[in-house]
């Protein structure tokens, strides 16, 4: 069986798919770094060395453009945070972060004239979401039924109790890294247990980021349906009767499910009702979120124009808010929000570059494939909540994106 599979690809197709897999792993690192990381970096010195993958780039295309912009402005960041090292703490983390971002645009470019690359890296992304459903599952019995914390054994990620209920990491670090994996099963897959597996992988992680995902993403696939234009083998009737399935298999049949669902709808209901009232001390989640966004006047008051226009750096958006708030101040961290973390990461040009590329991926998706423009559509929504946008996310947005242009499906649509 080895022999057939190295004979079918070669080495390095089988590390892009191999990176494929291991993509979601975000628990898994050596020397402090992902293993999908390490990965990353091996597949752009092998592709540019063997000269893998060089389809002739057009700079006036644009995508070049975009991706263009968005590496130069990260770019003048780097430049700027390296140069004035301003934060000495935080300069090495952006420097890294900085080679991992633009390695995914690089990256990019050496896979997208390649249908093979392409299928073998998506591919590879929908067997790991498979494991890491397979894994919340194994998590949650274990917590629930011997309470035994799988994780804080095996990865050192100690389970969080929220309403009596574990708040399940799978194979990451926290519970709002599973969400894009759910969204992933969902969208991506055209099995119908795949997506059976994601729905109960949401319920059961205790996210309220991703009831919100799960919502967002059924209220635009249903309005899309009702003009019946929705793709992917998910017209109204086929929506009603697997939501009416699912809840009667949730809601009849399997009490503690149930009960988990109640919970976790009420915990939700209860942080929104209260958004406007919450405080540092009665709900210190819900405060930071929204003040990640309402703070913006204040800290824009208050730092450079430099820093308005350039940012802190990669991965260096917490600064501001350890700086003018004192929020984790005995660690480097980062806020849970894609549009907050860009903005103060590379300022209001990179902001500007980054979403404009999104934007662009967004409605090309949507043009061509609907099911593949609703997931980005939830991809944006949910990154206000968390951050959505890590590496290997970025690379596969990219990929789908060059399937907008290409008459070949590469969302691993065989599984």
């Amino acid at each position: 069986m080895k022999d057939i599979f190295v004979n079918k690809y070669d080495h390095y197709e089988i590390l892009i798919f191999i990176s494929g897999l291991f993509s979601t792993f975000q628990a898994l690192t050596f020397h402090g770094i992902t293993v999908f990381s390490w990965f990353l970096l091996l597949m752009v010195f092998l592709g540019i060395a063997e000269k893998r993958g060089t389809p002739k780039i057009n700079l006036r295309g644009t995508k070049e453009i975009l991706i263009g912009l968005v590496l130069i402005s990260m770019t003048i960041t780097e430049l700027i945070t390296v140069c004035l090292n301003l934060y000495p703490a935080w300069t090495s983390r952006s420097i890294n972060n900085y080679i991992l971002m633009s390695s995914v645009l690089v990256l990019y470019f050496i896979l997208r004239g390649n249908e093979r690359y392409r299928k073998l890296y998506m591919k590879g992304i929908m067997i790991s979401c498979i494991i890491q459903y397979i894994a919340c599952y194994v998590e949650y019995l274990l917590f629930t039924i011997f309470d035994f914390d799988l994780t804080s054994k095996i990865l050192h990620v100690e389970t969080r109790l929220r309403d009596s209920y574990p708040t399940i990491t799978g194979l990451t670090t926290n519970q709002g890294m599973v969400v894009p994996v759910i969204l992933i099963g969902l969208c991506l897959s055209s099995k119908l247990y795949i997506r059976i597996m994601a729905l109960i992988a949401a319920i059961i992680i205790n996210s309220s980021t991703c009831v919100l995902c799960i919502a967002f993403f059924f209220g635009i696939l249903f309005l899309k349906s009702m003009q019946d234009k929705a793709s992917n083998g998910w017209n109204f009737t086929k929506i009603v009767l697997f939501l009416v399935a699912f809840a009667f298999i949730a809601f009849i049949f399997y009490e503690p499910l149930r009960e988990k669902t109640y919970s976790l709808s009420s915990y939700l209901i209860k942080r929104l009702s209260n958004a406007s009232t919450a405080t540092e001390n009665n709900d210190g989640s819900t405060f930071f979120h929204f003040r990640y966004y309402w703070s913006i006047p204040y800290l824009f008051d208050h730092i450079s124009t430099l820093q308005k226009i350039f940012g802190f750096g990669k991965n260096c958006s917490g600064i501001p808010f350890i700086e003018y708030y004192s929020q984790y101040t005995d660690k480097l961290w980062i806020p849970e929000s894609d549009p907050i973390s860009m903005l103060y990461d590379v300022g209001i040009f990179g902001f500007t570059a980054f979403y404009t590329l999104l934007g662009k991926i967004t409605i090309d998706l949507y043009r061509k494939k609907t099911l593949h423009g609703i997931f980005m559509l939830c991809a944006l929504f949910g990154g206000i909540f968390y951050g959505f946008q890590m590496t290997w996310f970025l690379l596969m947005e990219l990929l789908l994106w060059e399937e907008s242009s290409s008459s070949i499906s590469i969302s691993a649509n065989s599984f």
